[in-house]
């Protein structure tokens, strides 16, 4: 009979992710929502992170109120984003978060490091953090940029670590394929707070808000004017749909680099959409989640593909908990989570005709919508609960550190 060594302690790590200030991407905001309820699970957390243009409004406020409020340490490298030469960037901020790790390790002696990444090329830089301190090497891999120095020869980085976590089924069974019968490879799934939503119940107010019909069913974008994120897709399937069918589309864009691109990308979306049937608009102000799934009676993922996608998109997670009708292109990560007309209905990527169709679908069934849209919540209730991945993630910490069999005690 195997017994469990328990122990009392606090373990130090450092975390290791790209922007993560705002209005950082909604995937590390999610990641974020991990690290700060590990601080109160016996765990240190503190995270290095990348600031830029992009992401550093506000930082050294925000930074510090979070830092009281959730018991973290954050750490940044300020670099300004080299928007026309993004190798080059890429190239210099992991050079510097390596140097700046070492740094911050003979500082604070962490037991753990974990560098979350888009890239298995990132392993080699997570494994040579080896050669010069002795904390436990965990990289989670992140989202689906697998073609990208896809080969065994930088995935076999993956031997210099202590643990390999895939945020997707997919991504583990891609590595695995690379490396056969390597146990350091795990799927860790995200999860997302369940009343994430639960405080917005006033549909009325908030149509009135955003001068929303209210007799018409309203048809959820919620992403960035990118054509990879499929959301050209939706603007010819919404042309598509006939004008008896009574629609509302939102396109819900509020990341912009300046407002020359707000400009540019807004009215490249407006062109695609004259040919429209039915009334939209695009809000391209700081966007209201809550509010907007509320009031959403379908919520469309267009993506193209799942590249540079985080595993499962938070936008996908957000509707699922907030019990939305749901539709989605058939992509690695989206096709875990949903299973055609039970919990959402899937068309093929890039096919205009049957996003068309499938939008058609829902809104002349009210009642289909109701139903797939409970066995949305209800399947992130059972599989992706944050407090349940938290507590996962905190059990690879403390096995990771002391062993399969082991304990802490909080």
């Amino acid at each position: 009979m195997m017994v469990k060594k328990q122990y009392k302690v606090t373990l130090k790590t450092l975390h290791i992710i790209d922007g993560i200030g705002p209005p950082a991407a909604r995937g590390t905001e999610l990641i974020y929502e991990h690290l700060k309820k590990l601080a109160n699970r016996g765990i240190s957390v503190h995270i290095l992170t990348i600031i830029d243009k992009y992401t550093s409004r506000d930082w050294a406020v925000w930074a510090t109120k979070q830092e009281k409020e959730y018991n973290v340490k954050i750490y940044n490298i300020n670099i300004p984003l080299l928007k026309h030469w993004h190798l080059g960037y890429i190239i210099i901020t992991r050079i510097l978060y390596w140097f700046k790790t070492l740094s911050l390790q003979y500082r604070n002696h962490y037991d753990i490091i974990n560098d979350f990444s888009s890239s298995s090329f990132m392993f080699y830089r997570t494994a040579l953090l080896g050669l010069f301190c002795r904390a436990k090497l965990i990289h989670t891999l992140c989202t689906y940029n697998l073609g990208f120095f896809p080969s065994y020869r930088f995935s076999g980085g993956v031997k210099y670590l202590d643990r390999v976590l895939c945020l997707s089924k997919h991504i583990k069974q891609e590595i695995n394929r690379l490396m056969p019968g390597n146990n350091k490879i795990s799927y860790f799934p995200l999860g997302i707070q369940l009343n994430r939503f639960a405080q917005i119940n006033d549909s009325a107010c908030i149509r009135e808000k955003y001068a929303l019909p209210g007799d018409k069913v309203i048809v959820l974008y919620l992403g960035p004017i990118e054509r990879h994120k499929g959301i050209f897709v939706l603007s010819e399937a919404s042309c598509k749909i006939p004008k008896a069918i009574k629609l509302h589309f939102v396109f819900a864009c509020a990341r912009f680099l300046g407002k020359s691109e707000r400009i540019k990308k807004t009215s490249a979306l407006r062109e695609s959409t004259k040919c429209c049937k039915h009334t939209f608009q695009v809000i391209t102000d700081l966007v209201d989640v809550p509010s907007l799934m509320d009031i959403a009676d379908i919520f469309v993922l267009p993506q193209l593909t799942s590249h540079g996608t985080i595993a499962y998109p938070v936008t996908l997670l957000e509707a699922m908990v907030s019990g939305k009708a749901i539709i989605a292109s058939r992509t690695e990560g989206i096709n875990e989570l949903i299973i055609h007309n039970r919990n959402g209905l899937m068309f093929t990527a890039g096919c205009s005709t049957e996003l068309a169709d499938c939008i058609q679908t829902l809104a002349e069934n009210a009642k289909l919508r109701k139903r797939i849209g409970d066995a949305a919540k209800t399947h992130i209730k059972d599989k992706h609960n944050l407090d349940s991945a938290v507590s996962n993630l905190a059990k690879i910490y403390t096995q990771t550190v002391f062993g399969e069999s082991s304990t802490v005690i909080t």
